[in-house]
């Protein structure tokens, strides 16, 4: 397409989004998916968009090829989809999609979406389309579309070998199309028709043959828990099937148990009796240690029924200091409050200030303060919880003083258990799919000093990750492309063993040296530093590894290969839960470059983002993919169980795994830590 033909569609584009805004109806039709797994009809897609923060897993089937998308509405407007399909071979493709206006009372929304643009281009497709609920039961979209939703059937020249780079230049250019369709809500409840006008001729899957029509037909239904089953009549010479399934994090819905109501201590208001006195040793400014441990004891009896842990409390003339570590709640303020009405039922009168510090890895980071009378104040509302953000005031936390009184038995901590987990290799041409089940068994010890030892060993139960191997390629050192070679022998594995020492140099500023096995291809010595004021959204850090590739059996060998790695990161917590991150640095292979995350995080511990890593590897040199990207997917147990638990599992997914842009994977990075109980969370989230 020329610049002349773009044009004024860019016009249009910005004058509608000039618009005042129109009331929008309240009846409005929930979006249902399309078979690319994003909102839409059956091959088209629509302006609408889903719920903000909905999470979407898709799977169609048409005519023998096979589509698996995952599509996340990052924020009100826009929306990402990444997609793995079967079209003769596996296919790997990424979707993007903005809405420029909303709907109005008599306008439509139109939305602007790129459709594998960054792939092998076999999807490709631009296209700008405006949808319109007539009335509460029907919907109508209309659209202009160029690449395959133009009906071009001229097929471009793919490397098939490479994918992975836009290719802006080609983005709404050449032929135009157009596109449409309805979609009526029956009165069954959850039963729906669509019908569209599709111009894509699917010359790829090799359907465009003389008995094509541009009219498709399908039939869904969309059940009350975002479940959507279809059916399809494609081209009048083909059938299809589809399922999704949509969960959305900022709603704290479970599936497994009902969350119970919170246990929540009544605020208990001092009695000062003649007999309750500071009891004050000789010469000493501080309570008597064995009054104040009886108090500490008391106080422990109480929280530990809601998994939290005393560290070390501290006591003067009329403060209280209490260390806890939060063993369940993803909400640090859920411990700070139940730890503060124990603490009102515990305390003699004498004391007037109550503060609470979080720990995180034994290291001391907020400290949350309030005055007994403030808290007498609140009472036992516990629908007031406004009242608790306005009495807090939250600072950095010290080290511990040597008064502290420390609580019995916390110090040495062992903690073992075994736990299965799933080891999976995703998108693998020869295997798409591939995964073992092994036994892993955890041993910590923990010490009060900031010193830790870890050890994760694991057995492999059953699984097929040693089938299907595919050797290197790569021209580069292979840093990360010989793992198949460790899964080929992964029975019984050494997964860490490390020592760890993390240590508060200053109110702002966090160290951390680890040293031992780190992963399953690596060990060495790493030593990071981390400024992370209280309350700013900006920290800075800096992380230097020495490293050494394992042998392949996984056990105490190692390979020749060694080499330096190190970064400088900046992170930044933006509004509405955004996370960004930026790594500036040099990689496993010796490559110089930069990784940028992007991040959504919710309260209740889900968390969505993308990354994506440039470095001096050329795309050539890099092979398949061209750079290292992908996305992760944080869920949180207690979210499906109904019960307060801080146990999550972060899946990184992660397209294709090859040499250039690597890094080791290091387990206790300080920001993970520091950023889970600073002042912004302890505040935002009361």
């Amino acid at each position: 397409m020329t610049q002349n033909h773009l044009s004024p569609i860019w016009l249009l584009s910005l004058a509608l989004v000039g618009l005042p805004q129109l009331s929008f109806a309240d009846d409005v039709m929930r979006p249902s998916l399309n078979q690319f797994g994003r909102a839409g009809l059956i091959d088209t897609p629509t302006a609408s968009s889903l719920p903000d923060a909905e999470l979407s897993f898709s799977l169609a089937l048409v005519d023998g090829s096979q589509r698996n998308a995952v599509t996340f509405q990052i924020g009100p407007r826009i929306s990402g989809t990444f997609r793995y399909a079967n079209i003769k071979f596996w296919d790997r493709s990424f979707d993007i999609s903005y809405r420029l206006v909303d709907e109005g009372r008599l306008r439509p929304a139109v939305s602007i979406g790129l459709r594998d643009f960054m792939g092998t281009g076999i999807y490709s497709s631009q296209y700008i389309v405006a949808t319109k609920q007539v009335n509460p039961n029907i919907t109508a979209s209309l659209g202009a579309g160029w690449g395959r939703l133009s009906g071009s059937t001229e097929i471009e020249d793919i490397d098939f070998s490479r994918g992975g780079t836009p290719n802006f230049s080609n983005l709404f250019r050449g032929e135009v199309g157009v596109f449409g369709g309805i979609e009526w809500q029956t009165p069954i409840e959850g039963l729906r028709l669509k019908a569209e006008y599709s111009p894509d001729r699917y010359v790829y899957e090799g359907l465009d043959n003389g008995d094509y029509t541009p009219l498709n037909f399908g039939i869904s239904y969309v059940t009350r828990r975002n479940a959507q089953f279809d059916a399809y009549y494609i081209h009048g010479t083909t059938v299809g099937a589809s399922v999704s399934f949509s969960l959305n994090p900022t709603r704290d819905r479970t599936f497994l148990n009902p969350r119970p109501d919170a246990r929540l201590l009544a605020i208990a208001p001092r009695a000062v009796p003649e007999s309750q006195q500071l009891t004050l040793v000789a010469g000493d400014s501080q309570p008597n240690a064995n009054t104040t441990r009886g108090y500490t004891q008391q106080l422990q009896d109480l929280v530990g029924e809601d998994s939290i842990r005393i560290i070390p409390s501290d006591y003067s003339a009329n403060r209280v200091e209490i260390r806890i570590r939060n063993n369940v709640f993803i909400q640090p303020e859920q411990a700070v409050e139940r730890t503060m009405r124990a603490m009102s039922q515990v305390m003699p009168a004498y004391i007037d200030t109550f503060d609470v510090v979080l720990l995180e890895a034994n290291l001391p980071i907020s400290s949350v303060s309030m005055s007994r009378d403030n808290l007498e104040e609140i009472g036992a509302d516990t629908t007031n919880q406004t009242s608790f953000a306005n009495a807090i005031s939250v600072i950095s936390a010290e080290p511990p003083s040597s008064t502290s009184v420390a609580t019995d038995g916390v110090f040495p901590q062992f903690v073992s258990y075994i736990t299965p987990v799933v080891s999976p290799h995703l998108f693998d041409p020869d295997a798409p799919f591939r995964a073992d089940l092994r036994a892993q068994l955890y041993n910590g010890l923990v010490l009060g000093n900031g010193l830790s030892f870890t050890s994760i060993a694991s057995f492999k139960l059953v699984g097929n990750l040693d089938e299907n191997v595919r050797g290197s390629n790569s021209v580069l050192e292979r840093v990360r492309t010989d793992l198949d070679l460790y899964q080929q022998n992964s029975d019984v594995t050494i997964d860490q063993l490390t020592v760890d020492y993390l240590v508060k140099i200053s109110p702002d500023l966090y160290g951390r040296v680890s040293a031992g096995i780190f992963e399953q291809m690596y060990g060495g010595v790493s030593t990071e530093v981390l400024w992370a004021p209280q309350g700013s959204p900006l920290s800075l850090g800096a992380e230097v590894n020495w490293v050494q590739q394992r042998a392949y059996d996984q056990q105490f060998g190692f390979r020749d290969y060694s080499t330096v790695t190190g970064h400088v990161s900046a992170y930044y917590e933006m509004n509405n839960n955004y996370f960004a991150q930026v790594d500036v640095g040099r990689y496993l292979v010796g490559d110089i470059g930069t990784t940028l995350s992007l991040e959504r995080r919710f309260d209740n511990g889900w968390a969505v983002g993308a990354f994506a890593t440039f470095t001096d590897v050329s795309f050539d040199d890099f092979g398949e993919g061209s750079f290292d990207k992908g996305f992760t997917i944080t869920v949180p147990f207690g979210w499906f169980t109904g019960k307060d638990t801080r146990r999550r599992h972060e899946t990184i997914i992660r397209p294709i795994t090859r040499d250039g842009g690597a890094r080791v994977s290091v387990r206790n990075r300080l920001y993970d830590i520091v950023s889970t109980v600073d002042s912004d969370r302890v505040f935002n989230n009361w």
